[in-house]
């Protein structure tokens, strides 16, 4: 980064796209069979977290937060931090290859208050874009310490120890060897700017107690605008514009406008029209049925407003038809019902979420995606985790011709 009100759409049809005939939506788990309309183009992925835009060759970029074993079994070998991080580059005739190898990446227990304990989490590589003849990328991970106590605290960057940037290799689409540097560091500005989005740690913990403020960043999204670039943050819960000097302004703080629960932006796309959108997870959305989740414009003042109401939205991108079209992680965090839903923008007064989800299904039972994109072909391409275990190597990338 979606479910109802589709008749008020309807009504406002002579100034929208035309709605494509939908003969039912297609199925995951079929790719690769006979009659299916879709294909699995690369298979076998660690920890997959993003996809490239799609370029006039047919290649595009994937970025992978990289592999638990190389980690912890690495390290264990060699006594120093092993690192796993992956920028894969996919072309129409080399199929998936490693690109960009050895990025920062590590296996962290964080406590997961939704979850009621503790979870692994892979840390690394999250999203990766091309940006003129350069490839950009965000990431985020913890260095410093050995103390169990302080990697549980994942992203918490008050002690020093996580990495949360994005950076830069020049001429990296032609060259993973190019120049590389890092042209923002979210987790400094998490501390100079104190904890933009308020949240707090709820009860006391081994390392807080209730009330300490969450230091978190997680870069996730990006989004290029000329010689700048937006990337949203998905544990600070706000958004950020890098400019071409290294600049970092902060364009809005999610909370300010959802803070019932941590809204969790995870992905940014530009409409035909030019104007900005974000995708909002809304953890909330875990164990509590219905569309909690948003797809939201970005207005040029900072203020936001939903226009599609989805469950776990995590990605969203505009296809060539003009429908926007929203990618949603699964349903109460069920496998095999993650789905694509093709939709209208439409101007919401509140971000309480509604029944259902906004549009119409094009793609269903998917399994943990991730990521989606259109070829300059109009076919959809989407990235699937496939499980929720980071020890598992079961990352896909599927390609579906949309009916």
């Amino acid at each position: 980064m979606r479910y109802l009100a589709f008749g008020a759409i309807l009504l406002a049809l002579a100034s929208s796209p035309a709605e494509a005939t939908n003969a039912g939506p297609l199925r995951g788990p079929r790719c690769g069979q006979p009659g299916s309309q879709c294909e699995i183009l690369a298979q076998n992925i660690s920890s997959p977290r993003s996809l490239s835009r799609v370029l006039a060759d047919g290649s595009f970029f994937v970025g992978s937060a990289g592999s638990p074993f190389d980690d912890l079994f690495g390290e264990a070998v060699t006594g120093t931090d092993v690192d796993s991080s992956t920028i894969f580059r996919y072309t129409t005739r080399g199929g998936l290859q490693p690109w960009v190898t050895r990025r920062p990446s590590q296996l962290i227990t964080v406590f997961d208050p939704t979850f009621g304990g503790l979870v692994p989490f892979q840390a690394g590589i999250n999203g990766v874009e091309v940006v003129g003849g350069d490839l950009v990328y965000s990431l985020a991970y913890n260095r410093g310490t050995t103390n169990y106590v302080e990697r549980m605290r994942s992203f918490t960057v008050e002690t020093g120890i996580t990495f949360a940037e994005v950076r830069r290799i020049a001429g990296g689409v032609a060259d993973p060897q190019g120049p590389e540097t890092v042209i923002a560091n979210l987790g400094r500005a998490e501390i100079e700017k104190n904890n933009p989005d308020g949240v707090v740690f709820p009860v006391d913990n081994l390392t807080h107690r209730a009330g300490d403020p969450e230091y978190e960043s997680n870069p996730f999204g990006l989004l290029p605008q000329g010689d700048k670039l937006l990337v949203a943050d998905a544990a600070g819960n706000d958004l950020y514009r890098i400019h071409g000097n290294g600049r970092l302004d902060l364009v809005t703080v999610f909370t300010r406008f959802v803070s019932a629960s941590q809204p969790v932006p995870t992905n940014l796309a530009e409409g035909p029209d030019g104007k900005i959108y974000a995708t909002l997870f809304r953890c909330v959305n875990l164990f509590a049925p219905g569309a909690l989740g948003a797809v939201v414009e970005i207005r040029p003042n900072g203020n936001i407003r939903a226009v599609s109401f989805h469950s776990l939205p995590i990605a969203a991108t505009f296809g060539p038809d003009g429908f926007l079209y929203v990618l949603e992680y699964a349903s109460l965090f069920n496998p095999a019902t993650g789905r694509v839903l093709r939709t209208t923008p439409r101007s919401y007064d509140d971000f309480d979420g509604r029944p259902v989800s906004d549009g119409t299904v094009v793609v269903d039972e998917l399994n943990f995606p991730i990521d989606l994109e259109f070829d300059r072909e109009g076919r959809l391409l989407v990235l699937e985790a496939a499980d929720l275990d980071p020890f598992k190597t079961s990352g896909r990338i599927l390609r579906f011709h949309l009916r």
